[in-house]
């Protein structure tokens, strides 16, 4: 291999590998590029999106918390299997690992109309509207069903 052909070579390399990874963060979501892993509509909302990374190195984005609630179920995600979980934060809007979050179940208008939310604080789940209904369920309940 020729020294101007290596010198392009690993930057390259370097450079999709930074793209197409997560390096311990979410991806970005492209609203209306993106579409649902699981329903496969775009993903116009994205406040409201999530995303799952697989050691495996598969990216799954979702238009809806549910959609990766259903996802997870359905390709039976084991915790060992999973490099990043991510939704928003309702409040702030801002990305937060499920691990850190606070989910309520509600009949808030979602995508798909799971009505799953996320909150970085128990507290914030408080500020929503009462009509919602919201009421505060664990990943582990979501995911597992009990």
């Amino acid at each position: 291999m020729s020294s101007l052909v290596k010198t392009m070579v690993v930057p390259l390399t370097t450079l999709l590998l930074v793209g197409f990874t997560s390096q311990g963060k979410p991806i970005e979501i492209m609203p209306e590029a993106d579409e649902c892993a699981t329903c496969t509509m775009a993903i116009s909302n994205v406040p409201l999106s999530a995303e799952l990374i697989l050691s495996n190195r598969t990216v799954a984005k979702f238009d809806d918390i549910g959609c990766m609630v259903a996802y997870w179920k359905q390709k039976r995600i084991r915790e060992s299997q999973v490099q990043g979980a991510w939704v928003h934060d309702l409040k702030t809007k801002n990305w937060l690992a499920v691990s850190k979050a606070t989910f309520a179940k509600s009949t808030y208008p979602t995508p798909m109309r799971y009505g799953i939310l996320a909150f970085a604080k128990p507290e914030d789940v408080k500020t929503l509207d009462a009509k919602y209904k919201a009421k505060v369920v664990t990943w582990s309940s979501l995911v597992t069903g009990k």
